[in-house]
């Protein structure tokens, strides 16, 4: 299982990976949250139907994590900013928006990223489909971007970070990992952009 609905060109509507900046003036991050890379909703071009386009996370088994929470840094500077939804569905058909964030985030493309986070509590189980989407907001002054996904248990004393569990998801970086951290088999990432596992749900690390 891998990403879905990410393209690698950077023209036409639609989620696209990316570095160093999207390609229109006036929107978009200018580098990752973590590293240069991320990715991010194109937005040029003429008004795109359907006005929405999804990023697909690969298939999760989260049958033994209930309380499970996704962890997500955002960037949304433009004057033209969509909505940026967090969904998820226990059969890839039917969805529910567990979050929308609307509008104008950040002001400049410098301003750091915004790390959010989503409560996952019923709606895992061995077949956990989660997608990020993303609206046209009216204009090429609309890309948003994502870096940084984390899938994790919830900390149980407030104020402490998540707890990351013995088997979590992290998308960060969006190249392969180290060889410390185990390097993803490239069957797992093609088509899908270079992801970063730190260790491995439904891809297997390489043998």
């Amino acid at each position: 299982s891998c990403w879905s609905g990410i393209k690698s060109s950077s023209s036409g509507f639609g989620w696209t990976y990316d570095n160093a900046g999207t390609p229109s003036v006036g929107t978009g991050p200018n580098t990752g949250n973590t590293g240069d890379y991320y990715i991010y909703l194109e937005t040029s071009g003429a008004a795109p139907t359907p006005a929405q386009a999804y990023a697909n996370l690969p298939l999760i088994d989260l049958s033994s994590v209930p309380n499970a929470i996704i962890e997500f840094a955002y960037h949304m500077y433009g004057s033209n900013m969509g909505d940026l939804t967090v969904e998820v569905s226990n059969n890839g058909i039917n969805w529910t928006v567990l979050n929308t964030i609307s509008g104008q985030q950040q002001f400049t493309q410098v301003e750091p990223y915004i790390v959010a986070s989503v409560d996952l509590t019923g709606y895992a189980s061995a077949s956990t489909y989660i997608r990020f989407g993303g609206s046209y907001g009216g204009s090429f002054e609309g890309d948003m971007a994502i870096d940084d996904i984390y899938i994790v248990a919830p900390s149980s004393s407030p104020g402490l970070r998540p707890r990351f569990l013995s088997s979590f998801w992290a998308f960060r970086g969006w190249r392969q990992s180290s060889s410390r951290l185990g390097r993803i088999r490239a069957g797992c990432l093609d088509p899908c952009p270079r992801g970063r596992l730190k260790v491995s749900g439904n891809c297997p690390k390489p043998r």
